[in-house]
């Protein structure tokens, strides 16, 4: 899920700049003219309007609000990346080494359970093997 916050977050921070020009290269003003010919304020109504499907203030409101969503998502799946533990791939390795380990101690309990017996015996004067 990381890199799919931080792959949609970057498209969405690049989102203005691809948009914008995409309609000067091929974007027409609602009057008729290409976008990529008007320049100042014609310009850019006509891109936010392009943009925003014949609506200047969707098109300023995608604009404006992209990058932000986008940085947003990019940094929640940086933070997410360092805060989530490291995937270990060797589980069942893990796991084997855990059963050793507790086969070990199980049979050192054991030899220390017969050597205090042996201990108890021998001390009242009989011998045990």
């Amino acid at each position: 899920m990381t890199n799919t916050k931080i792959a949609i977050g970057t498209t969405l921070a690049l989102t203005p700049s691809v948009a914008t020009t995409a309609a000067s290269a091929v974007g027409i003003a609602q009057t008729g003219t290409a976008i990529g010919s008007l320049h100042g304020a014609a310009h850019i109504a006509a891109t936010t309007a392009w943009v925003g499907f014949s609506s200047t203030q969707v098109g300023m409101f995608l604009l404006a609000t992209c990058p932000i969503v986008g940085a947003l998502l990019v940094m929640d799946g940086i933070v997410e990346s360092v805060r989530k533990p490291p995937q270990n791939g060797n589980k069942p390795i893990d796991r084997q080494t855990a059963d050793i380990f507790n086969e070990n101690l199980r049979q050192a309990k054991i030899d220390r359970a017969n050597r205090e017996r042996i201990e108890f015996w021998r001390s009242r004067g009989i011998e045990v093997k």
